[in-house]
């Protein structure tokens, strides 16, 4: 799933947005010939996004997701929290579904590049093949562990890996 999109200088998320706490789109330029664009979280909120998508049929029930964000800041230092969330919805289930966030990882901001943070996200017990799934991501900024504090954690991608039967 792509952070965000940029049109010229535009940036827009490819994620659902809230009302509240919500990423910010953003767009880098580092060169004259590439333009990325980004979901900034930042360090003094909860920021959080939200994706969907569909389990295909032959999805192996029971199965963990494996899941790695690429990401990136101008900080050299600090930790970063980042939590995911994995909620299912089966037809003619409420289109609200509640939201149990796992812990995702601590990562140490080392560079100034795209670095990768990655854990094994557990199922949530409601999944069944067809489902719809909302993803949520959050960082914890200003929290705890996330000691990052000069600037945004820049979501590039992330990355669920799900199993199937062959």
């Amino acid at each position: 799933f792509l952070g965000a999109g940029c049109n010229n200088t535009t940036a827009g998320a490819a994620w659902d947005l809230p009302t509240a706490n919500a990423a910010t789109a953003t767009c880098r330029t580092p060169s004259s010939n590439t333009q990325r664009g980004l979901l900034d979280f930042t360090s003094a909120a909860t920021n959080i996004a939200f994706n969907t998508f569909k389990l295909p049929a032959d999805w192996v029930v029971g199965t963990g997701f494996d899941a790695e964000i690429l990401w990136q800041t101008a900080s050299t230092a600090g930790n970063v929290v980042w939590e995911i969330s994995l909620a299912c919805a089966s037809p003619g289930d409420a289109d609200d579904v509640a939201v149990s966030y796992q812990a995702f990882s601590a990562s140490v901001a080392a560079d100034r590049s795209v670095g990768a943070t990655d854990s094994t996200i557990s199922t949530p017990g409601s999944c069944a093949a067809g489902d719809l799934v909302t993803v949520s991501v959050r960082r914890q900024g200003g929290t705890g562990s996330d000691t990052m504090t000069t600037n945004p954690a820049r979501m590039a991608v992330l990355e669920l890996t799900y199993w199937r039967t062959q």
